[in-house]
């Protein structure tokens, strides 16, 4: 399962690892963000047959990176101090991260209009999640940190005036939930800056 997954991630690694040089030779455009994170879903752990605990995460400020090679893009997003509550009780029992890294596809079915240009994305990547828990018992029951395998699946637009432009994006990394099958949500609502570096 694992080496299925991971050739799943090589393929369009080496793909922009073999656009770069052809890139490099015409545009290479290059947009960090910042926007917010936002949680899709909850955190369950069965506590025993009677028992379900709802561990909710609460949106917080992230980062971004994308960088193109044409159709291709490389992507980055960050997202820290998430706080962490349980259902029904009052107060924070933690906080978590979210790093994602992926290899996308940038498909722009309509043509520019005027200055803006919507698109749509897709791809596939590595997600990995980190947790702080405010206590022993908590930090037992549920995991200090987790890597996945995570689909990517966006859509956008942006504003160029010359070799600048305002980017407006929102993407999803969505990778599995335990053994279940792919519904775990962490999205991102993105605004940045491309430049034009070539």
């Amino acid at each position: 399962m694992q080496l299925r997954y991971a050739s799943l991630v090589a393929a369009p690694l080496l793909a922009l690892a073999v656009a770069a040089p052809a890139s490099a030779q015409g545009r290479l455009p290059v947009t960090p963000l910042i926007g917010g994170y936002i949680p899709g879903d909850d955190i369950y752990e069965v506590a025993d047959a009677a028992e379900r605990v709802s561990i909710e995460k609460e949106a917080t400020l992230a980062f971004g990176l994308n960088v193109e090679f044409g159709m291709l893009r490389g992507s980055l997003a960050y997202a820290t101090g998430a706080t962490i509550s349980e259902e029904g009780q009052s107060g924070d029992i933690g906080e978590g991260s979210v790093l994602a890294a992926t290899a996308d596809v940038v498909l722009r079915p309509i043509p520019r209009l005027i200055i803006v240009q919507p698109y749509l994305l897709g791809g596939v990547g590595l997600k990995r999640t980190d947790y702080d828990w405010a206590s022993q018992g908590i930090a037992d029951a549920f995991p200090d940190n987790q890597s996945d395998f995570t689909l990517h699946l966006g859509v956008g637009a942006d504003v160029m005036l010359g070799p600048m432009g305002l980017v407006v994006e929102v993407s999803d990394f969505i990778s599995k939930q335990g053994d279940d099958d792919f519904g775990r949500h962490d999205a991102f609502g993105m605004l940045g800056l491309k430049f034009v570096l070539f």
